[in-house]
This record gives C-alpha cells, structure tokens and sequence, in this order.
C-alpha cells in the first residue's frame, strides 16, 4: 500500500519507505536461501553417513568381531560334543558326566544356545544370522549335517541341555512307568505332528507362537513365557518316571534329526509319514501360490 509522506519530507519518507521494503524483501530471501543451504547440507550429510554406514555393512567383519565370548565357546562346546558322540570317549562315564554338566550349565544356562522349531522357523523367514551369531550357526549346522553325513544324532545325545538333564535324572526313581507299545507307538507321533504344524506356518506365512510348543526357551528364564515353563517343568517331570520321556514323545526337533539320521532306512515310520505331508503342504501352498 501507498506510504504517505511525512510533513516537510515527502520525497525522502518515499525513499526510506521504498529502501525498508527492499531491505526486508533482500533479508527474507537471504533467509530463504539460507535454510535451503543448510536442508542440503543436511541432506548430504545424510547420504554420507548413509553411504558410510552402507559400506560398513558390506565389508566382511572381522574374525575378532565375529568370535565373542558366547560364539566362541558354543563352537568349542560343539566340537567337544563331536569328538566325545563319534568316538570311544562316549563310553567312558566319566567323560559323559563332565560333558553333560558342561552343556547344561554353559550352553544351556550362561549362552543359552540351542536348536529349536522357533529358531529354525525364524531363520528360514527371516535369514540366517551368520554374523552376529555363528555360534549357534555352526552348532545348527553340526546338528543337521552329522545324522545324515555319520547316521549319529550328536546333538540330541551330547548337546542339548534339556537332553542332558534328562540323562542325568533317568532312572533315579525306582518306580518307573513302562507304556504298552501300542501308547508308546501313538506317542511317537507327536513330535512328527508338531513338526508338521510349524513348518505349515512357515509355508502359509501363518501367525504362531513356535516357543510355546518346546521347552528351550524355559532355559532364558528372564524372559521365558509360561506356556514353555510348563513344558520344561511337565517334560522333565515325566522323564523322572519314563526314560527321557520328552526327547521320545514331544520334541519336534528330536524328531527331525532323528528322520534325518534314518533318512537311508527303508521301512516307513510316522516320521516319514510326517515329511510326505510337508512336501504335499509345500506343493499345494506353490501351485495355490500360498
């Protein structure tokens, strides 16, 4: 709008008028051109740090970053098992023994590293964690490879904690419940029914609580939810009157390593019965595009 000049100054109150709005003009647009510099600024410094962060990621980390404390000892604990499961030390009571309390205590309690249904279910959704935990990695793959590579289930005679406290309280009640074979065939279905109810989630993206149907995740007691608790707490109660009871009747992992140890075998048991159904499930989940 028009400024009205002052009374005996007309053309200078114009002329300062006219300079204040260029000076204001000139100001907000240095401003302007100030926060754009600054955004872009921001922006490349961004990209940088991204770009940094990128190139990180991408270089392979280094042995020492790799091994701690937790990875190394789970690895030295799974040769361990391997040299004492594939050799005549197995036979030697006392080597048993220390084997035993070692994996109870350090894998089991202090690393809690062992193969469950949820942890193969997470990894085959979501990715093999090969850095940041190659302990349980390289146990994993110790615990799938040597039935079918030796025909010897390692990791459910020697490493498994919940296994090895079994072994530890078998038979220590004098009473013991023997079942007919009838019950005792009808049990060994279960852990071939579990198994085949995760890996159908795994197949149709379904949404399910693995943890719940094993015990392991009892040994993270921080954390553990009450669902395993009662597991570990029922199947470690039964193994005091039936022979690792748990390991026979109700572990799908168990299960799964034992189907790979017969995989050369030739008479049909439940838990090939259970692997025809997952290839039916998977070839029904590709041809529905599931």
């Amino acid at each position: 709008p028009p400024v009205e000049g002052v009374s005996g100054a007309t053309m200078t109150s114009q002329a300062m008028a006219t300079a204040i709005a260029v000076a204001a003009r000139e100001t907000l647009q240095a401003e302007v051109q100030l926060r754009r510099q600054q955004d872009a600024q921001q922006r490349t410094a961004g990209l940088q740090d991204a770009a940094q962060q990128w190139e990180q990621n991408r270089q392979p980390r280094t042995w020492s970053a790799l091994l701690t404390l937790r990875s190394a000892s789970t690895i030295c604990l799974t040769l361990l098992g391997i040299l004492i499961g594939v050799t005549h030390l197995r036979g030697q009571r006392r080597v048993r023994t220390f084997l035993q309390g070692t994996v109870i205590v350090w894998l089991g309690l202090v690393n809690g590293d062992m193969v469950s249904q949820a942890q193969l279910l997470g990894w085959a959704q979501h990715g093999v964690p090969w850095q940041s935990g190659v302990g349980l990695v390289c146990l994993t793959g110790a615990a799938v490879l040597l039935p079918v590579v030796s025909g010897r289930n390692v990791y459910c005679s020697h490493l498994c904690p919940h296994g090895a406290v079994q072994q530890l309280v078998r038979r220590r009640i004098r009473w013991q419940f023997h079942p007919s074979h009838a019950l005792t065939r009808l049990l060994k279905c279960i852990p071939g029914l579990l198994l085949l109810w995760v890996a159908s989630a795994g197949i149709f993206g379904l949404a399910v609580r693995a943890v719940a149907i094993e015990p392991f995740d009892a040994w993270l007691w921080r954390t553990a939810g009450l669902a395993t608790i009662t597991i570990a707490i029922v199947g470690l109660t039964a193994s005091l009157f039936v022979p690792m009871a748990y390991c026979r009747f109700g572990c799908p992992t168990g299960g799964l390593l034992e189907f790979l140890r017969r995989n050369s075998g030739t008479r049909i048991s439940p838990s090939d019965i259970a692997a025809g159904l997952l290839a039916l499930i998977g070839l029904i989940a590709v041809m529905t595009g599931a």
